[in-house]
């Protein structure tokens, strides 16, 4: 948000932002906060773990539009592990429906689409970067699937 705002472009919150996602984000502006994003991670990578929220797959009006890290960028961080939480289709609908926080309502295809889009730039990261991914299912309780999370980055 803070970059978008020293950018000028005129969103005034993350609901906003999800709402208007392409139609006001270049994949430029996003490339350009990515790397605010590695040098943060690079400043803080010996004080513990970091954890990288990414939605590199937005649905726009159009489709889906992916904005992965470059290979280069991925290069340059330090990640050691993936990991991605997924749920099934009525589940994230059902989220979306209590929550929309800007999200457009979707239909199962779209749903089942974009969890598949989004698994598949994970890979591809897990397989550049030779390092493993695990999928999490987040239709867990919040607090078995953070337990389960915590205990996976023990090891």
């Amino acid at each position: 948000m803070r970059y978008l705002k020293n950018q000028k472009i005129g969103v005034s919150n993350y609901s906003e932002l999800r709402n208007k996602s392409a139609k006001i984000v270049r994949a430029e502006d996003i490339h350009a906060v990515d790397l605010i994003l590695l040098q943060f991670i690079n400043s803080k990578k010996n004080k513990g773990h970091i954890i990288v929220d990414s939605h590199a797959v937005t649905k726009e009006i159009y489709g889906f539009r992916i904005t992965a890290f470059s290979y280069q960028q991925l290069s340059l961080l330090p990640f050691t592990e993936i990991y991605v939480l997924y749920s099934e289709t009525n589940i994230i609908q059902k989220r979306i429906k209590e929550n929309p926080g800007g999200r457009p309502l979707v239909t199962n295809f779209e749903t089942d689409m974009h969890t598949f889009l989004q698994a598949s730039v994970a890979i591809n990261y897990g397989i550049i970067l030779s390092i493993p991914i695990y999928f999490f299912d987040s239709a867990e309780s919040l607090e078995n699937l953070s337990e389960t999370i915590v205990n996976r980055m023990k090891k």
